[in-house]
């Protein structure tokens, strides 16, 4: 989590220099007041689209005077943390906006991530008897959707301000389940909150004095003085009647201030997503993410887990976001340094897993005709004769040889390790080697996606070169006649398979069967349990469309790297 702040007007001059063209969500009204969270896709300083640093969340902090400064939160993936910070700073010299401060403030926060149709309920079990002012905006608005059955019919983006007792007072919590229908005075009350969505739901309370999480100085303090868990089994123990609940003492007891944010996809993709989000599986793309300050992370990850909730790590959501068609940063943002951190070592353990197999285990890759099975290479998709420092370098003697190739590859490992100077070098070197993917760039956001869209919709025309074609691209483009630019595009698709058959992991996009030439390539792939059929989310480069569509196809031809029968598969532009 990165803070931003100053005043409104400077904050939004730093941030305009690294976003696209007509999407500077941030200084929207509906995002200004606090009430909504906003999704921003950041790039490096004056390079929008090119140089993607990755997706990310912002949240402004309610005014409560006229004229004083804005804070502003920004949520984002670890990697991209202290690049952020540097491309912040970078754009506040740019804009002459130095009374703008930015810091890194994860280490305040505490964040956890809820999803699935029974996300609503089983937050509302657990904050609803816990809130401190029941009569405060969030606290109605909380009471008010305890029982909505999916998170998908409340509006995305919407925060949610709280201030809660302390959560271990009342510990152990269960979810509440109930079969009485809701009466005709809360269907009422349900449906007036959806049509009037209250602009105060993001404010603790009625006191202005009182600005909750966005304080990070008094939740330190109170931090220190929380009752420990040893004063709390005194407490318990002198109760008459065993295993009742404790009840808050205003004394001694010190209250916990939350925000809620009903995310969705609009947070995985970093943009708006009104036109395309009728396509996703509702239950799985939304959810809640609950922000408390530092120190009460286990409090409430024990009451999550108590009241019915299943942990997730990282592969389960990546799973959750795959069955609902959705990219992952940075699983699926090549071009970005991000991507390449992951996908690397990535690459080097599946590597190193096929080595060690006996040779007649393992997969014959140059009888399949596939150069790079460990990783997309999509530096030579793009026509990049390097390959980024984070990948193994493979060349068709590895593998095809297996005893010289993991005898070289220790010998290697031991090189690496024999002096400083070497390393320094090769150090060099890497720098210079990843450097490659910094020329690779990704058709992100909802307004390319849809010209993009279009673009593969409109009649099959052989009068129209690639350059024409790809107008609406160069439109977007910091210099629309840098048309060199267009050769290093991929967009972002997903795959659905029309029959049998999964694609899988790195396996190669073709136009049509007959032609081995690919236009692009999977990054995930699997069988879809909400489909019932084979889906994979890959990048092709642009060229490769503009061919697909040339030739008048509308569909595209997988070809797994373990031999195995092509299959036809329907391609939709992603964000």
């Amino acid at each position: 989590m990165v803070e931003l702040v100053g005043s409104q007007n400077q904050i939004v001059k730093v941030l305009e220099v690294m976003m696209a063209k007509d999407t500077m969500t941030v200084a929207m009204g509906r995002y200004l007041s606090g009430g909504k969270a906003a999704p921003i896709t950041f790039y490096r300083v004056g390079k929008a689209p090119l140089a993607c640093l990755g997706p990310a969340l912002a949240i402004w902090k309610p005014q409560q005077s006229e004229g004083s400064n804005r804070t502003l939160w920004i949520r984002i993936h670890p990697s991209i943390s202290a690049a952020l910070v540097e491309e912040i700073n970078k754009a506040r010299e740019m804009q002459g906006c130095s009374d703008v401060s930015v810091r890194d403030i994860t280490t305040d926060l505490v964040a956890f991530e809820l999803l699935g149709g029974q996300s609503t309920p089983l937050l509302a079990s657990i904050l609803a008897p816990n809130v401190c002012d029941s009569e405060s905006p969030g606290g109605k608005v909380l009471s008010t959707i305890a029982n909505v059955p999916c998170p998908a019919s409340l509006p995305e983006g919407s925060v949610i301000a709280l201030r809660i007792h302390d959560p271990r007072l009342r510990f152990p919590y269960g979810l509440i389940k109930t079969d009485k229908r809701q009466t005709e005075d809360e269907q009422k009350a349900l449906a007036n909150l959806m049509l009037h969505w209250p602009k105060t739901a993001n404010q603790v309370s009625s006191n202005s004095n009182d600005s909750g999480i966005w304080d990070i100085v008094q939740t330190r303090s109170d931090l220190e003085r929380r009752a420990t868990e040893h004063q709390l089994n005194e407490r318990r123990h002198a109760i008459l009647v065993p295993g009742s609940k404790l009840t808050p003492d205003p004394q001694i007891d010190v209250t916990v201030p939350l925000l809620l944010v009903r995310t969705g996809p609009e947070a995985l993709l970093g943009s708006p997503s009104s036109s395309l989000d009728s396509e996703y599986v509702n239950a799985l793309a939304h959810g809640w993410t609950v922000i408390a300050p530092r120190g009460w992370g286990m409090p409430l990850w024990l009451s999550f887990i108590f009241a019915g909730a299943r942990a997730q790590g990282y592969q389960e959501r990546h799973h959750i976001a795959f069955e609902a068609g959705l990219p992952v940063f940075p699983l699926h943002w090549p071009g970005t340094r991000s991507y390449d951190d992951w996908t690397g070592p990535a690459a080097h353990d599946d590597y190193l897993r096929w080595s060690r197999r006996p040779m007649a285990k393992r997969e014959n890759y140059l009888k399949y005709g596939v150069a790079s099975p460990f990783f997309p290479p999509f530096h030579q998709l793009l026509g990049l004769k390097d390959v980024p420092a984070q990948y193994p370098v493979v060349s068709s003697d590895d593998l095809e040889c297996r005893k010289d190739r993991v005898r070289a590859i220790k010998e290697k490992m031991i090189k690496e390790e024999e002096n400083s100077s070497q390393d320094v070098e090769m150090q060099a070197a890497a720098d210079e080697r990843s450097s490659v993917s910094d020329q690779i760039w990704m058709a992100t956001g909802e307004q390319l996606a849809v010209a993009i869209r279009k673009m593969l919709k409109q009649a099959k025309s052989d009068a129209l070169t690639f350059e024409q074609w790809a107008g609406p691209v160069l439109a977007h483009l910091p210099d629309p006649a840098a048309t060199q630019l267009l050769d290093k595009c991929l967009v972002r698709v997903r795959l659905e398979y029309s029959g049998r058959g999964t694609p899988d992991k790195n396996a190669r996009i073709c136009i049509c069967e007959e032609d081995d030439r690919q236009i692009g390539y999977a990054m995930t792939g699997s069988f879809s349990l909400a489909r019932g059929s084979g889906m994979a989310i890959g990048a092709c480069s642009l060229r490769g469309l503009y061919d697909m569509w040339n030739r008048g196809s509308r569909s595209v031809v997988v070809k797994n790297n373990d031999g195995g029968p092509t299959r036809s598969a329907h391609l939709k532009v992603l964000p």
